[in-house]
């Protein structure tokens, strides 16, 4: 009679694992801060920030991944008006997988393998979205789609700098 209840606690714990395991899990995008670039654009001289986001989880939906990716843009974007410089900004969103992810590293080309991936580029079948803008006296930009759905879908903006700081009307 032991053995059987020790058997079904097993089975129980092992359902309640399963379950757990298969429950979506939330999105979560996080920086890349080793791929950072910034500095100064020679052509206009204005500063310039170029990250890279992986999003862990990213929804399936893929309009609900856009969302995602919009909200989280555009409260850098505002970040970047409410500091109050002219500046140049580009994220790019990859998704997360075994080999890119928050501990990625790009590797010497010259001890690397013929094959190996030695840099962000080589992920480009991961890469998810792109958005890029400019803040003047109006912020100007575009952003790529690079999804299965709707890949090659750029779409350009251009607004006042007061529009996206005093609502939240701004929607691409």
């Amino acid at each position: 009679m032991d053995k059987k209840i020790l058997i079904y606690i097993g089975i129980f714990i092992g359902a309640l694992t399963f379950i757990y395991g298969c429950r979506d899990k939330e999105p979560y995008i996080y920086k890349l801060d080793r791929l950072t670039d910034s500095g100064v654009n020679p052509s206009d001289s204005k500063p310039y920030i170029k990250e890279i986001y992986i999003i862990a989880n990213p929804p399936k939906n893929e309009g609900e991944l856009v969302d995602l990716i919009n909200n989280f843009s555009d409260s850098i974007m505002k970040s970047d008006l409410l500091s109050g410089a002219y500046i140049s900004h580009k994220l790019t969103f990859y998704k997360e997988t075994n080999e890119l992810n928050y501990s990625f590293r790009e590797k010497n080309p010259n001890k690397s393998g013929y094959f190996d991936k030695v840099d962000i580029s080589g992920y480009y079948r991961l890469k998810l979205y792109q958005k890029s803008w400019s803040i003047s006296e109006k912020i100007v930009g575009y952003s790529s789609s690079y999804l299965d759905g709707i890949v090659g879908k750029s779409e350009h903006f251009k607004f006042d700098a007061d529009e996206l700081v005093l609502t939240d009307k701004h929607n691409n």
